[in-house]
């Protein structure tokens, strides 16, 4: 666990499954920052529990951060936003019995999309929709 995203040192998650969990996110974080500090990691929570932050991912982040098999989990809090950046398809959408969404991407290593490099699972509560 981190209270911050901004000077996080060297952290190498190993062998296993690791989750970075951020206990005060900035409203703006761009994972590619991230390449050479963060590494062997197969999950990432933003938890300060207010919404309202940014994370942006890309290919060499995600190539940087994960594991041999390249795959990102990305929890948010409601009212955060996901960017993610380069060549991608977004895929399955799923809902679970508590409402959470989860987004599955798929990221090509080319512009002609014929060799997924890595992919992205995204779990969010959306917000709640206005009573109208």
């Amino acid at each position: 666990m981190l209270n911050s995203a901004t000077n996080i040192g060297q952290v190498d998650g190993g062998s296993g499954y690791d989750t970075l969990t951020l206990l005060a996110p900035e409203s703006d974080i761009d994972l590619s920052d991230w390449v050479g500090q963060v590494s062997q990691i197969e999950q990432i929570k933003l938890s300060d529990g207010q919404g309202g932050d940014t994370l942006t991912v890309d290919l060499n982040a995600l190539l940087g951060l994960t594991d041999a098999n390249h795959h990102l989990n990305i929890e948010l809090d409601s009212g955060d936003q996901f960017q993610l950046l380069g060549e991608h398809d977004e895929g399955t959408i799923s809902v679970d019995a508590n409402g959470f969404m989860t987004v599955l991407y798929q990221v090509y290593a080319d512009p002609s999309r014929s060799t997924v490099a890595s992919t992205v699972e995204v779990h969010y509560r959306p917000d709640p929709v206005p009573a109208g």
